[in-house]
């Protein structure tokens, strides 16, 4: 505890020559020692130098008869430590001669005479000034003294240091404080210390002090009972404490400022949405909500959709307590959205999403694209069926059928059509058309097929252990309603003949024809490759022409009945223009390409006709070039169909009888490619069809531009005649006037040659 210093003493010094004073002047010095040396208000605290009339200096007064009259020096309190402190000046009167003078004491006391630092003895008198110079105590509340001796007499100078160590002082910790924001303490009042002092400040958030609510800044000037704050900026991250410290005299207080562990709400950062596809009932529809942090859920939030018009809800599935939430919907019957679904907001339902702090999260986001993803809860159905043209057909063709259904419909293994050809049970397979809406089945007509009333088709699809479904995977309604195939019919060509379907207008059935010129193998008009063709046989009459050709046709059917005839001249436009069509039979594989069809044997060399070859790929053989399936010759014996059947010598070898007469002159010789309606329009009738020479004769394609050798390989056309036959395809002799569609009317059908041969048909 501190002892204020009463009272300051102030003692009077009177010179010893005045000896009728004697007695009060002793009485006075002693009551002035007796104060001062009670003056010091640390009684624990010691003087360095006792005062005059001290029992040092004997009790019994200054014995010097030289001196002044007395001085006195007033007692400094509060003073700073360690710190020179000068007395008041005073001046000496009263000296009747000059005395000595001299300091003692604590803080290495100085004299100023006159202003001047003076050291050791100085002599003074009347009117010389004295100040007393100490240095003070570095300890607080501490006295030092220093005694001035004038002569026979002295003074004392006091100076005690203040108390300068503030009582404790403190700031409250300011904890979940909002992010970088001005957070300023509670009010310390400073007290216990004399005089003012410096307080500072230093730490994180640029503080800055306060005194009795007044900025001032990092540091300031504070006394006793001022009340000081601080204030500072809050972290700009959750969860972080800024220190500031304030320091006043050696004493120090902390201001902590914590900012909020999780200030922050939680948002969505992204929704994704189920893959691209087509559902079907009971498949889920799943979306991820993914959030900037983790979440926990409470109750059944959900995502609203748009599904075909009507409102449905994902809802919440899984993943509280992470940052990706799963949401769920679950497709009903009956549910269908061909143009994509839509999502809506995130719906809260009654539930929460928050983060571990409680901050409940913002649902706003940013829709994914969902217009891929549909929905299909219908299953595909056949809207028609289709089979193949009215037609007849043979071993190794196609009977080609085709489902259409509402939809696309995807096929696994080999779902099958159920076929009945006569009386036996076929399968048309799966063929094509897997995520489309047509599905295409096909069944290849085998030996032994034979069907003259139409063959039937059967309803339900045989799956066959395949499936076929949409794309949203419901499986298809398998039901359709079987096409008219009352005009598909069935039959086996014969031995060596190739079959043919029909031309319109030329011919409206089905017929095969010999796939080899014919042979005369005793007697019998046979389609071989072996031997060379049967000539020197005239075309002769249906009924009366012994020997003739049109007859060696004919009896063919005397074992089977019937069938059996010779080629018409409609059924061979049938298969020139056939074989027109196909770019395999040209120059080049391109149809009208100017170095023209393949003539066959036609160069006349060697100068006779040739047995063909078992192998279709020895195209060439016995001409004396060199092809096959794969070379084009202008001389290749082989013509293919549109079917992919071949035909040996339907150009050149020997020149062909059909069974047609004649009695047109249709004009002027020439190139088949030349020919055209316009300038060859004489019309005739040839198998009870009235027309021109190009109808009868030429090729269904303009090639009037191929008008140079080899005239695009047709043939040419000796149309000048009306001799009563009809022969076609030129012969070994012809060179380039042979062609597919060459013909000659000029001879009569009696008439025989080496060169003159046949061709048989069968119809069924």
């Amino acid at each position: 505890m501190k002892v204020p210093i009463k009272s300051k003493s102030r003692i009077a010094l009177q010179p010893r020559t005045r000896s009728a004073s004697v007695s009060v002047i002793m009485g006075i010095f002693m009551a002035s020692a007796f104060l001062t040396a009670c003056d010091n208000p640390l009684g624990s605290k010691t003087v360095s130098n006792p005062a005059v009339g001290d029992s040092a200096n004997g009790g019994g007064g200054n014995t010097n008869p030289a001196q002044c009259d007395a001085i006195v020096f007033t007692p400094q309190l509060q003073a700073a430590l360690s710190t020179g402190v000068d007395s008041e000046t005073v001046t000496l009167s009263g000296c009747a001669e000059p005395v000595l003078i001299s300091v003692t004491g604590d803080g290495s006391p100085q004299i100023f005479k006159n202003g001047t630092l003076v050291s050791g003895s100085q002599t003074v008198f009347t009117g010389d000034t004295l100040r007393v110079r100490l240095t003070t105590s570095a300890l607080e509340s501490t006295n030092s003294r220093a005694t001035l001796a004038i002569g026979g007499s002295s003074a004392l100078f006091s100076v005690t240091t203040g108390d300068f160590t503030p009582g404790a002082f403190s700031f409250s910790p300011a904890t979940g404080q909002a992010l970088s924001a001005n957070v300023t303490s509670n009010l310390a009042t400073l007290a216990g210390f004399d005089g003012s002092l410096t307080a500072t400040v230093t730490g994180a958030g640029s503080p800055v002090i306060l005194v009795n609510g007044s900025v001032v800044g990092a540091s300031a000037s504070v006394s006793s009972g001022n009340a000081i704050s601080v204030r500072l900026t809050s972290a700009a991250t959750e969860n972080t404490t800024r220190q500031a410290t304030v320091t006043v005299g050696g004493v120090s207080a902390v201001f902590d400022v914590t900012t909020t562990g999780d200030a922050t709400a939680p948002s969505l950062t992204s929704v994704s949405g189920p893959a691209n596809g087509s559902y079907r009932q009971d498949q889920h529809l799943d979306f991820t909500a993914n959030f900037t942090e983790s979440v926990t859920v409470s109750g059944t939030p959900r995502f609203i959709l748009n599904i075909g018009g009507a409102t449905r809800y994902a809802n919440y599935l899984s993943g509280s307590g992470t940052a990706s939430l799963v949401f769920r919907y679950t497709v009903q019957a009956s549910m269908n959205d061909s143009n994509g679904i839509n999502i809506g907001s995130l719906q809260l339902n009654g539930g929460t999403i928050q983060d571990a702090a409680s901050n409940s999260a913002d649902l706003s986001f940013l829709a994914p694209d969902t217009a891929l993803v549909l929905v299909d809860t219908t299953a595909p159905t056949v809207q028609s069926a289709s089979g193949p043209a009215s037609a007849t057909y043979v071993p190794g063709q196609f009977l080609s059928f085709a489902l259409t259904f509402n939809e696309a419909v995807t096929v696994t293994g080999t779902p099958r059509l159920t076929l009945t050809i006569g009386s036996t049970t076929r399968y048309a397979d799966y063929l094509s058309g897997t995520g489309t809406s047509i599905l295409n089945f096909r069944y290849t007509v085998q030996a032994g097929d034979a069907d003259a009333d139409g063959i039937a088709v059967a309803s339900p699809i045989d799956l066959n252990s395949g499936t076929i479904a949409d794309v949203a995977t419901n499986a298809a309604t398998l039901t359709f309603t079987a096409p008219n195939t009352s005009g598909v019919l069935v039959t086996e060509c014969p031995a060596n003949y190739v079959p043919i379907q029909a031309l319109a207008p030329y011919t409206t059935s089905f017929f095969c024809v010999a796939k080899y010129e014919m042979k005369n193998v005793g007697g019998v008009a046979t389609s071989q490759a072996s031997g060379t063709p049967w000539v020197s046989i005239p075309r002769g009459t249906l009924a009366t022409t012994a020997g003739g050709a049109w007859k060696a046709c004919r009896d063919l059917g005397h074992s089977s009945g019937s069938g059996y005839d010779l080629i018409s001249n409609a059924q061979w436009q049938t298969i020139a223009r056939n074989l027109e069509g196909v770019g395999w039979n040209w120059s080049s594989s391109t149809v009208g390409n100017s170095g023209g069809m393949s003539r066959g044997h036609s160069d006349n060399s060697p100068s006779n006709s040739l047995a063909a070859s078992t192998d279709d790929n020895d195209s060439c053989t016995g001409t004396g070039q060199t092809c096959d399936l794969s070379t084009w010759s202008d001389q290749r014996r082989v013509h293919r169909l549109s079917s992919g059947s071949y035909l040996w010598d339907i150009a050149g070898n020997v020149w062909e009888w059909v069974q047609d007469n004649n009695s047109t002159n249709f004009g002027a010789d020439g190139y088949i490619s030349t020919i055209t309606p316009a300038n060859r329009p004489n019309t005739g009738t040839i198998g009870g069809v009235l027309n021109n020479a190009n109808y009868h004769f030429g090729p269904a394609g303009d090639y009037t531009g191929l008008s140079s050798s080899p005239y695009g390989g047709l043939g040419h056309g000796w149309l000048n005649y009306s001799a009563g036959a009809i022969l076609r395809g030129g012969s070994w002799s012809n060179g380039v006037v042979t062609g597919v569609f060459s013909t000659s009317l000029g001879v009569g059908p009696a008439a025989t040659s080496s060169s003159f041969g046949f061709r048989c048909v069968w119809s069924p």
